[in-house]
């Protein structure tokens, strides 16, 4: 899972949202459950931009306080993000990828897009594409 730490200051009745690693983006919740709703709209908002642009994604550090807690994206949205780390380490091109796969550059760009739902079988081909091989893991969610 792709796993960010935000920072939650409390200011007045709110909480102001803010993940170190990006270096911007704000966001601001009422109460913990919006808050941390907030947080993960932000982080898939951050990071989707980051794909759009073609940009390096942060590393993710890890920060000690009270004040901060951790946000992922979901399993399909961290797929999408794995598979967008492993195509920047390629160095191919998006019409490299496309043409290996024999799928259209459209196609490419919607699987690094989270806001676009890609099929499985798609992402699969992209790691093979790619020299990589998906691994499904199911845990206990307890």
């Amino acid at each position: 899972m792709v796993v960010y730490q935000a920072l939650f200051k409390p200011e007045d009745d709110w909480l102001i949202i803010t993940f170190p690693d990006f270096g911007w983006g704000v966001s601001n919740g009422k109460g913990e459950a919006d808050s941390l709703e907030m947080a993960c709209d932000l982080l898939f908002t951050m990071v989707n931009h980051l794909m759009k642009e073609g940009a390096d994604l942060p590393v993710p550090r890890n920060y000690r306080s009270r004040h901060y807690r951790q946000i992922s994206l979901s399993a399909a949205e961290s797929a999408k993000v794995e598979l967008y780390l492993e195509f920047r380490k390629s160095g191919l091109s998006k019409a490299e990828l496309a043409t290996r796969m024999g799928l259209s550059e459209i196609t490419i760009d919607r699987l690094f897009s989270l806001r676009h739902v890609s099929r499985f079988d798609h992402m699969e081909r992209a790691f093979l594409a790619l020299g990589k091989r998906m691994v499904l893991t199911i845990q206990s969610a307890a």
